[in-house]
């Protein structure tokens, strides 16, 4: 199998469009990276008050720069279904076509105020690699967040093919949470058979209640790991 080299970009997410698409194209021109991968709503802030025209015109600066410096890109944004709001993530692949988008099928209370609630779970193959996407609570489901069953969307998509799961957020947490979490990255790898590469939102600053990005191998043990909640970049050779 040949080396696919993941970024995995733990991003200070700002509220201004313009800035956050500044950073994502600076990566794109700049990494060595195959895959480049961003937080949960990464493009847009995480919130429901997104330009819909300005967002499609980032998308479209962002499909060219893939397409110019051949990187596919794994990113959250908002978005639009017919007249609803969506959590969504996106894939661009290396020649600069939009392969992908999954929107978040477990949104917590707070986010059901302003988004809807996605109604498929789909897998994607570029780059001789077929993968999943989820957004943050699509994969913990996590207690205190909503009354919503566990379908362990993960071990669908294992049993889809998925060879990789990539899971973005956009998430802090207080510290009885934080052990939830990296429990889960580590057993819902293994259950799913796939590699889980983690994305958060960096929150600097912050020296508890965070789960740090990374990546679980699909025994359950943590390959790549951020050692803060800091603005940082890991790169993971997949294949390797």
């Amino acid at each position: 199998m040949p080396t696919t080299r993941i970024a995995l970009h733990q991003m200070a997410i700002g509220n201004v469009k313009a800035e956050n698409l500044e950073t994502m194209i600076e990566d794109i021109k700049r990494s060595d990276a195959d895959f480049l991968v961003y937080p949960e709503m990464a493009l847009t802030g995480h919130h429901g008050g997104f330009s819909v025209s300005k967002t499609k015109l980032a998308w479209e600066q962002l499909e060219t720069a893939c397409r110019q410096h051949y990187k596919t890109v794994i990113f959250g944004t908002g978005a639009t279904s017919g007249d609803d709001l969506t959590n969504q993530v996106r894939v661009i692949d290396s020649t600069g076509e939009t392969i992908g988008k999954q929107n978040k099928l477990v949104p917590t209370k707070e986010e059901r105020e302003w988004c809807t609630v996605g109604d498929s779970l789909q897998t994607f193959t570029t780059g001789g690699i077929i993968f999943g996407c989820l957004i943050s609570n699509d994969f913990w489901v996590a207690p205190g967040h909503g009354p919503y069953p566990d379908n362990r969307l993960s071990c669908q998509l294992g049993e889809q093919g998925a060879q990789v799961i990539f899971v973005i957020a956009n998430v802090d947490c207080d510290d009885a949470y934080t052990a939830y979490y990296e429990a889960n990255l580590s057993l819902r790898a293994r259950e799913s058979k796939a590699h889980v590469v983690f994305v958060n939102a960096a929150r600097p600053q912050m020296n508890s209640g965070y789960c740090a990005s990374g990546v679980v191998g699909p025994h359950g043990d943590w390959l790549v790991r951020a050692e803060n909640a800091d603005d940082q970049i890991l790169n993971f050779d997949y294949g390797k």
